[in-house]
């Protein structure tokens, strides 16, 4: 009367009752290799350098744009120099870090403009003018020199 059963395995082929998957031949990785190019992982601290970058590349524009509308003010008026001060701009008020890097994109970025001559103030007594970008603070100020004539109109409008 013993009746004789069939092997576990027979009749329950997964310790949870499910049907064993079904293997795919070619692994998820592989898969996505053939379909597309994966971009290489970037860490939170590199997007997050990245956004700071590109938040101070956008305050840097802004800041050239106000420094060329005084160009070309001046430069409306017949004069072929001027002299302009201004807070430089930062993520986070005060920080060295952000101010030495808006003042390095602003000295790069006017230095495109074609200007015959700048010099920056460097502010404690006693006062000096110099060619290397300075900054006093958060304030910087310049004088610029130009030919007289409207190519920096033409330069300024761009």
């Amino acid at each position: 009367q013993a009746r004789r059963r069939a092997p576990a395995e027979a009749t329950n082929p997964t310790p949870l009752g499910r049907p064993p998957r079904k293997r795919a031949s070619r692994t998820r990785s592989a898969a996505m290799a053939e379909g597309r190019q994966q971009a290489p992982l970037v860490s939170k601290a590199e997007r997050l350098a990245q956004a700071r970058r590109q938040k101070l590349e956008t305050l840097t524009v802004q800041f050239t744009m106000g420094f060329k509308q005084a160009c070309k003010e001046a430069a409306t008026l017949g004069r072929n120099e001027i002299t302009w001060g201004a807070i430089i701009p930062a993520i986070m008020p005060g920080s060295d870090e952000d101010l030495d890097e808006v003042l390095e994109l602003f000295s790069a970025s006017i230095k495109e403009l074609g200007l015959s001559q700048i010099e920056w103030c460097s502010a404690p007594a006693p006062t000096k003018w110099s060619s290397t970008p300075a900054r006093f603070g958060s304030h910087c100020q310049l004088r610029a020199t130009w030919k007289s004539g409207a190519d920096l109109l033409v330069d300024l409008l761009v």
